[in-house]
């Protein structure tokens, strides 16, 4: 039986085979019809096989070894799960960092800039376990006094600094981009990075100085190529920085922490990793550093760009995928924002779930288990050199324009952001697409306005920086004055779905307008399907719709359409008529018979709410 091949008994079916056959499936339509543009610019075929992996890479590599793309891990996939804790209060932060770890988070993150003293410190250290965790700073007003307080603390209780792990989130560069501007000046910042790294010679080279915020292009819209060239090229002038200002580039390395977004692109996040590893090498061997020194730490967050307000449960789905794909990509360290951080400060409940996403998949789905998972895929692979090869191209552009500084300076970063973040709000405007709950399948009952104490609309600091948003604000602003529209004492938005006709025109076109108009949070009402003039006007009198919704088909609407259409303004002369669909032939016939408005397809969705809201009077 050990000789016997599973599949020997069926034949090898080539390249060839597979093609000619989604061909027929396709009934003649070009095959290209189906390949999938990515945001990132390159096409991904329908389907791969083993050819398509000739030529791309060395698949004799192993984990662990240069240039490091199966991971830095050759024994068991190892990643440290990090809470983020956004309370102040240093205190309670305190009690939520022993919680967590104490609940199996391997490291906290910090969110608290104003600790300027060694009290403040004791506070948030007591009974910490900072030998076994690791502690990370993500905000501060200055890290050079942090550094000096972590000193005096250290001295004081006699903790041994060789032992403290985690980091600082220095990154002046990222505070350019947020901002606008530099904190004081670039040479001051300079001066407290060299000064940073001469204070913490002496502490475990663990410890992480600079974090290179790569997540920040994530949130700002940027896709996947972007993020690692725009980081690559951020580390290249950092390390330059450094090695001018006499720090070996031993020393610099050591010190550096690339922190990269996830979204909801599986496949391209699992890749993006894989190619920020090979990348990284592939740049660190240029500074003539030995192969087994070409690895800096990858740290993957949850970005907030695909996440929502509205339907906020569906954040724990997509944390989720993004979890899998950070760990099958190979991060060092994972950090899982709470699925609830769109409305509020998180809760208990809300940190036990980022927590346990990733306890789950490590301690009973044994992803740790398997060391490089992706390895040998021919669709991952391929999607790997795409995202490598387009990220170089774009790295190498940087450099010849004068380097990332100069391209940060002169707005071409954040210019080329902005248009990547303008297609992906096009694509959910036209409903290319999907969030649900948003933009799609709303959850017509659901009000936020009780537990919201965030703003929906994140707004830059002022017009040179860069913009950090959810993708899906336009939207669930939107929604949010529907329902503050009826909060204030107003009625909600009746929206009445007509349908007449061909059965399946009619409840496919219901469906369709259903989840159109759930989008601005107005009430749906299907009515009875069309049977004569006296009951469909006595029905509309009954409900007092704002809004009637004619749901048919195109051939349809040229006929019993017209009909219905100019009895209803005949009898109603205030109500909003509109055909679902989009019958090119008869549309100004149907405006003169009463028609104001036609949704489809093709319709901007949100251009088109926004103007009923203007006619419903809805601020």
């Amino acid at each position: 039986m050990a000789k016997n091949k599973l599949f020997a008994e069926f034949p090898p079916v080539s390249p060839k085979q597979w093609e000619e056959a989604i061909k027929d499936s396709l009934k003649g339509v070009d095959i290209s019809k189906i390949f999938w543009r990515t945001d990132e610019g390159f096409d991904v075929k329908p389907f791969y096989t083993k050819i398509d992996l000739e030529g791309l890479i060395d698949l004799t590599y192993y984990p662990n070894v240069y240039p490091y793309l199966r991971g830095y891990n050759d024994k068991k996939l190892l990643w440290q799960v990090i809470q983020n804790i956004d309370e102040i209060d240093l205190k309670t932060a305190n009690e939520i960092a022993i919680k967590s770890t104490s609940n199996g988070a391997d490291a906290v993150e910090f969110n608290i800039p104003n600790i300027d003293n060694k009290n403040d410190l004791s506070i948030l250290f007591n009974n910490l376990d900072l030998a076994n965790h690791s502690v990370h700073f993500s905000s501060s007003y200055s890290y050079s006094i942090l550094a000096q307080i972590i000193k005096e603390w250290a001295t004081e209780n006699n903790f041994d600094l060789n032992l403290l792990k985690g980091s600082f989130n220095f990154d002046f560069f990222a505070y350019y981009l947020l901002n606008g501007s530099y904190y004081n000046s670039f040479d001051d910042n300079v001066n407290e990075l060299t000064t940073l790294f001469n204070f913490l010679s002496n502490w475990n080279p663990n410890f992480k100085i600079i974090n290179i915020n790569g997540d920040i292009y994530h949130n700002a819209g940027a896709n996947a190529v972007q993020e690692l060239a725009f980081s690559l090229a951020q580390m290249v002038n950092y390390l330059d920085i450094l090695t001018d200002n006499g720090i070996s580039i031993d020393q610099a390395i050591k010190r550096i922490r690339l922190t990269l977004g996830l979204g909801s692109t599986y496949f391209i996040e699992i890749a993006k990793l894989r190619a920020a590893r090979l990348l990284i090498s592939k740049v660190l061997t240029a500074y003539e550093l030995s192969k087994d020194k070409t690895k800096i730490f990858i740290h993957s967050k949850t970005g907030i760009f695909n996440k929502t307000a509205y339907d906020v449960y569906n954040n724990m789905l997509r944390n989720t995928v993004e979890a899998m794909s950070a760990i099958i990509g190979g991060a060092n360290e994972i950090t899982i924002l709470p699925h609830d951080i769109t409305l509020h400060k998180s809760n208990d409940f809300s940190k036990r779930i980022a927590r346990n996403v990733q306890l789950i998949l490590r301690d009973e789905a044994h992803f740790d288990n398997v060391i490089d998972p992706a390895g040998g895929s021919y669709l991952i692979e391929n999607l790997t050199k795409s995202i490598a090869q387009h990220a170089w191209d774009l790295f190498c552009q940087i450099e010849d324009m004068g380097g990332f500084k100069a391209v940060m300076e002169n707005s071409w970063i954040k210019n080329e952001i902005e248009k990547s973040a303008e297609n992906k709000l096009n694509a959910i405007l036209k409903r290319k697409s999907t969030v649900i709950g948003i933009n799609n399948y709303p959850n017509m009952n659901e009000t936020i306005s009780a537990e919201l104490h965030k703003p929906l609309i994140n707004k830059p600091k002022n017009d040179n920086a860069l913009k950090i948003f959810r993708v899906v604000e336009p939207f669930e602003n939107l929604r949010y004055r529907t329902e503050m529209h009826v909060n204030n004492g107003n009625k909600k938005p009746l929206v009445y779905l007509l349908p007449f006709g061909d059965i399946a025109m009619r409840n496919a076109r219901v469906n369709f307008s259903r989840n159109f108009f759930g989008v601005a949070g107005y009430e749906i009402m299907d009515a009875e399907v069309y049977n004569n003039d006296e009951m469909m006007i006595k029905l509309i009198s009954e409900h007092n719709p704002d809004i009637i919704v004619l749901c048919s088909s195109d051939a349809e609407y040229g006929t019993l359409g017209i009909n219905i259409a100019k009895t209803i303004k005949e009898n109603y002369p205030n109500k909003i008529i509109v055909v679902a669909g989009n019958p090119t032939e008869i549309l100004e016939l149907l405006k003169d018979n009463g028609v104001n408005e036609f949704i489809h397809v093709k319709s901007n969705i949100l251009e088109t709410l926004e103007n009923f809201h203007k006619i419903l009077n809805i601020k």
